[in-house]
């Protein structure tokens, strides 16, 4: 094997190399959340198996947790824990940066820190700004940003936080927490979430989390798509609150059927950020213009994996024909186990929306407007 070390002229190449303040729209901390959220909706997909895996219940009522099984599951996992922790450092750091560069750029000696506030009140030639650019660890700009937020009337106008951001103080402990589980994946590696810790950290606290600070912004639709059903996928998300006490058996259909319904709309979510027909969302004309300027947009495609359904209900025993709840297609065909007359699985041919019996019936969850798994009468 032909191995050149790596050297400072190397070195200086690659640095040359770097482009700074790079035009993305929307910028990058938005990219990074997309394939976060992506993996956190494509963890439906992590199991062939029962979707109740999350937990199980025995005969005599007990419940235990499931534990994590599986390359898929895990990759996912990392992903969506490691892109959704990004997303928040960069989030920190860009509001500390808009009130003060110094605040992410500037550090302080060995046990210096604990005199942030009086520093930056009255001695700021404390920082030291390094050579490279490089920016303090994100538990510093945490802390410091939880600091000015707590310290709002102690200091000067120009380094307050604005009021809008003063959820994070709110959720330090948490904050503080999901950064811990994200060095677990890059430290080591050798340690991973049960399926169910892992979905209540995300359903309970981080999805609700993300979405308000969206929502200090206007709508961003690389994240949130139109979706044929009307369902707004993180919106809906932050409605469901899962069961911290797991064991209580009593508890057990509740959290099941919160399970059904989170995996209901994870599978919107990810089908809509592979769904390729236009949704509209950013066309500001009104419905009737919009809905004709999506008919011409969208016709080939919607034309031709309609007829592509009707040839694979007639040649290849696809028992029916929906309307597709994400794209609107009627291309959303249902298959039918012969063993039992029992239709058991759906996909869109447009957007891969797919779900099982397994996962429960979409109508109980207003996605759909009748049952699909029902049995055959033929």
């Amino acid at each position: 094997m032909n191995f050149k070390p790596f050297d400072n002229s190397t070195k200086n190449f690659f640095d040359d190399g770097f482009i700074e303040g790079f035009n993305l729209l929307p910028d990058s901390k938005y990219t990074i959340l997309r394939q976060g959220l992506l993996d956190y909706y494509h963890t439906y997909h992590s199991f062939s198996g029962n979707m109740y895996e999350y937990i199980h219940k025995y005969p005599n009522n007990k419940i235990e947790s499931s534990r994590a099984r599986g390359h898929d599951f895990s990759m996912r996992y990392f992903s969506a824990v490691s892109f959704v922790q990004i997303f928040i450092e960069l989030y920190v750091k860009e509001i500390l940066e808009k009130i003060n560069p110094i605040l992410i750029l500037g550090t302080l000696k060995n046990n210096e820190e604990k005199g942030f506030i009086n520093y930056i009140c009255n001695e700021i030639s404390r920082f030291n700004q390094p050579s490279d650019g490089k920016t303090v660890p994100f538990s510093v700009a945490l802390k410091r940003l939880i600091t000015l937020i707590k310290s709002d009337s102690k200091i000067p106008e120009n380094f307050r936080v604005p009021t809008k951001f003063h959820l994070f103080a709110e959720n330090m402990e948490m904050l503080n927490h999901f950064a811990a589980i994200r060095n677990s994946i890059n430290h080591r590696g050798n340690q991973v979430m049960s399926r169910y810790a892992f979905e209540l950290l995300f359903s309970n606290y981080i999805i609700p989390f993300i979405t308000a600070l969206l929502r200090l912004n206007p709508r961003e639709t690389l994240l949130e798509r139109d979706i044929f059903c009307k369902k707004n996928v993180l919106d809906e998300l932050c409605k469901i609150k899962l069961e911290e006490d797991y064991k209580d058996a009593s508890k057990f259909e509740y959290i099941t059927k919160s399970l059904a319904h989170i995996n209901h709309l994870k599978e919107l979510g990810r089908a809509s950020y592979n769904n390729v027909l236009h949704m509209g969302e950013d066309y500001k004309v009104d419905d009737k213009e919009k809905e004709r300027k999506l008919a011409i947009m969208n016709e080939r495609e919607r034309t031709f994996n309609e007829e592509v359904a009707k040839f694979l209900q007639s040649e290849f025993n696809y028992y029916d024909i929906h309307q597709c709840p994400c794209c609107g297609a009627n291309s959303l065909i249902t298959y039918m186990e012969f063993s039992n007359n029992k239709i058991t699985s759906a996909r869109c041919l447009i957007c891969s929306y797919k779900i099982n019996d397994e996962i429960g019936e979409p109508k109980e969850f207003e996605i759909m407007d009748k049952e699909i798994f029902v049995y055959s009468e033929g």
